[in-house]
């Protein structure tokens, strides 16, 4: 029981998590909201073969053969800020409440994610962008983005793993991690060679950047139910 109570105060004396769960919550909702809002105004959208920048793209015309007219577009711009600012926000909070050097790392990632999914919204991947020799800080972007948020979440379960978390939420946080990075592998291979024709392009995207979004919802599924248990105790 002196065991268990002096724990319960151990857990009261530090920083919460719940400030992070709440980020990235509100992260993965504005994501996912945006986006859908933003399809339902893209006459002929397709999940499996246009790309999600494609949503942002405020130009009327044709990018490598895919029809872009996104009359929302500014709504999904304003989504993927919206959702790097959370999520480093999630993870800066994160860190004050667990501080350490894979905090740091963790914080450095969710940085890396804000920045280029900034650039995705700021500089969109649309035929004036192009045309202006901007397409390379889109692409540079879109990388930063998928493989920062990924290895955050990668690092993130690394976390979880040293706090004594159950074993399934660790091992699918890694695993979606890992799933986003060799999605995005995939992506690459699937536009510049032949070696990986079966899906669309904007279906490999998509497995490469909704494991983020689920990550999120997963830490703070955990982070939420220890806070629970933890109250209990008191």
């Amino acid at each position: 029981m002196g065991s268990r109570s002096q724990d319960a105060s151990t857990s009261r004396a530090r920083p919460s998590l719940v400030p992070a769960a709440i980020c990235w919550i509100a992260a993965a909702t504005v994501y996912l909201v945006a986006e859908a809002v933003t399809a339902a105004g893209f006459a002929g959208y397709s999940y499996a073969a246009n790309f999600i920048s494609d949503l942002g793209v405020p130009d009327v015309g044709v990018m490598q053969g895919r029809p872009i007219d996104s009359p929302r577009s500014a709504v999904m711009n304003a989504g993927f800020i919206a959702h790097g600012i959370l999520a480093a926000a999630g993870a800066a909070a994160a860190v004050r409440a667990r501080p350490g050097m894979l905090g740091r790392g963790f914080l450095v990632l969710a940085v890396l994610h804000l920045l280029g999914i900034t650039a995705v919204a700021l500089v969109p991947g649309g035929p004036h962008t192009m045309e202006h020799g901007l397409g390379a800080v889109h692409t540079v972007g879109a990388g930063a983005a998928i493989c920062g948020g990924n290895l955050a979440t990668v690092l993130a379960a690394l976390r979880l793993r040293r706090s004594a978390a159950p074993r399934a939420p660790v091992l699918v946080g890694a695993g979606l991690g890992v799933l986003g990075l060799l999605s995005a592998a995939a992506l690459v291979l699937h536009m510049t060679t032949d070696l990986i024709p079966a899906a669309p392009a904007g279906a490999w995207e998509r497995a490469a950047v909704y494991p983020i979004q689920a990550a999120e919802l997963l830490a703070a599924a955990v982070i939420l139910s220890r806070s629970r248990r933890a109250g209990h105790l008191g």
